[in-house]
């Protein structure tokens, strides 16, 4: 168990506990002839992946700019019902606001 050698960029050995469909497939991986730990690798990396939003916080900080303006806009038009509706719009972008962790507004 000393992991991967340095030339493949170093990676630590870890025990962990599995259930058996878990340790079925990584067993049916070996028989395949292929590296359990590549196929781990590979899930955890998608699965993080899905949380990350990466490119699409270029998206959001946009969006959340054009509501803020927009709200602005509409506040000092008197137009209550659209600052209404942006404010609902911009509390739903208000979580992946936050994965972005773009500054508070």
């Amino acid at each position: 168990m000393g992991g991967r050698p340095k030339e493949d960029g170093g990676h630590d050995s870890r025990r962990v506990s599995i259930d058996e469909p878990t340790r079925i497939i990584l067993e049916r991986t070996r028989e395949k002839g292929k590296v359990m730990s590549q196929l781990v690798e590979k899930c955890v990396k998608t699965m993080g992946e899905q949380y990350d939003p990466g490119l699409a916080c270029e998206t959001v900080a946009k969006l959340v700019q054009i509501a803020d303006t927009d709200m602005d806009k509409a506040k000092a038009a008197g137009n209550f019902d659209q600052v209404q509706a942006l404010a609902a719009l911009r509390n739903d972008l208000q979580p992946y606001a936050r994965a972005c962790e773009l500054p508070k507004t």
